[in-house]
This record gives structure tokens, C-alpha cells and sequence, in this order.
């Protein structure tokens, strides 16, 4: 198959890769299987779509390997199982989804009102990272060597993933700029971690992309592990959850 592909990290795809439904593309098929056609020049790979493939309403979620072509009847990277048609089945049943709903796939964090917070989350209407790139409409969480780990914490329930174009490191309110920062991602209610991201002054394109699939809620927590008295800003540059 000739066409673009989408680039995606860290064993997920980044934006809109599950914002469309059929409507905005079509099932294909060659001699190597199916892949799905968004028909803008891009294709979905390594990654879940929901897809309305015969328009009767309801969408169902399929997996898409590295060359663009759906996984059938067998286990996908992240240990799901898909049906002989590459169907999502859980538990004995097939997951689905209306398709109207699929079509606005995302819920930006820095619109929505976090359950809870430790030191401090700001929504500005730009950010400037330490190498002086400047983002539009970040969420930056603030955190401090000497206070231990800042966190935020959100509900995601029916969401299927945690995304972040990009995660970068900011001069803090205090002290000099924080050497390296982890940001972790966990299930609040059974306190499991989820993923995490390690980013320092030098990283670059450091992304965010977790299951967060049959979660209630989420904490993402950020913690200074060198500097003594140094402090950050953690710029997330469109950090959101999706269906």
C-alpha cells in the first residue's frame, strides 16, 4: 500500500489517530490484509481505532500494527484480544461504542476540574520551555525539590488513553532549573503505576501515552530526583484524555 503513514511513540498514536470513524475513511484490503484508509493521506498504525465500519451507529475498537495493517484473531501489544474481524472482546464480549460519540475523541486537562491537586496546576495561555520553545495553551504542573512529589489527579472513566504531545521542563519558582523530573502516571484506585516518563534539560520529544482503559481515576504525579533546593515547571502540551 502507497500512502503516508502517521508517526506515533511510545507504543501508542498520537493525535485524532482515534477521532475519526468511518465516516471520514474506509476499510481496504491487498494481498497483505486489511488496513483502514482515512483518506487525508494517512493511515492508523500502532495504535486502537474506533471504526463504524458499516455505519449502523455503533463503532468498534481495532488494533493497527507498525505497517498500518489490523491485527485478527490473536493478542495485541498491550495484551488485549482481538476477534477473527480484529474486534476489541472482553471478557466474552465484544467492547463497542456509539458512533456519534466517537467522533469528539478528546477531553483536554487544562479545561476540566481536577478531584484533586498537591502544590500547584496552571492553564496559561503560553509556556516557554528551557531551550526557548514556546507552547499555546499548555497545562504545566509545578513542583519543588524540598515538597516531595507534586501531583493532580482526574477522572477518566470510559476514556481509553492518557496523551501528551510533548512534556517539557521549565524554570521553576525557586532555585535553580530541576536536572531531571519523573512524571508518573497511576490508577488511584488500586495505587498501580501505570507508565512513567523520565525528561531532564536535555531530552528531547518526550511524549506521553498511557492505557488508561476500565480506570476511574488517574493521578499524574511529578517528582524532582536531583538538585537539591531546584525546582520545575512541567509543560504538557496538549494533555488529554481519549476515547
Amino acid at each position: 500500500m502507497k500512502k503516508k503513514m502517521i508517526t506515533f511513540a511510545v507504543a501508542g498514536c498520537m493525535a485524532l489517530a482515534m477521532s475519526f470513524t468511518a465516516m471520514a475513511g474506509q476499510w481496504k484490503e491487498d494481498a497483505n490484509g486489511w488496513w483502514y484508509d482515512n483518506e487525508d493521506g494517512t493511515y492508523p498504525a500502532s495504535c486502537w481505532k474506533w471504526i463504524d465500519g458499516n455505519g449502523d451507529g455503533t463503532a468498534e475498537c481495532y488494533y493497527f500494527g507498525p505497517d498500518g495493517y489490523m491485527y485478527a484473531d490473536r493478542k495485541t501489544p498491550d495484551g488485549k484480544t482481538v476477534t477473527v474481524e480484529g474486534k476489541w472482546i472482553h471478557e466474552g464480549a465484544i467492547q463497542t461504542m456509539d458512533a456519534a460519540s466517537v467522533q469528539d475523541q478528546n477531553s483536554y486537562l487544562r479545561n476540566m476540574e481536577p478531584w484533586s491537586t498537591d502544590y500547584y496546576i496552571s492553564t496559561p495561555e503560553t509556556a516557554t520551555d528551557a531551550k526557548g520553545v514556546t507552547y499555546i495553551n499548555p497545562l504545566v504542573l509545578s513542583c519543588v525539590e524540598a515538597n516531595g512529589a507534586s501531583y493532580c489527579e482526574y477522572a477518566c472513566s470510559g476514556y481509553v488513553r492518557l496523551r501528551a504531545d510533548k512534556i517539557a521542563l521549565a524554570q521553576g519558582s525557586r532555585g535553580e532549573l530541576a536536572r531531571e523530573v519523573v512524571i508518573t502516571v497511576h490508577d488511584t484506585d488500586r495505587n498501580k503505576i501505570l507508565g512513567t516518563v523520565r525528561i531532564n534539560q536535555a531530552t528531547e520529544d518526550a511524549v506521553l501515552d498511557v492505557d488508561i482503559i476500565g480506570k476511574g481515576m488517574i493521578k499524574i504525579s511529578a517528582r524532582i530526583t536531583g538538585g537539591e533546593g531546584s525546582s520545575a515547571n512541567i509543560i504538557f502540551d496538549n494533555l488529554r484524555l481519549v476515547k
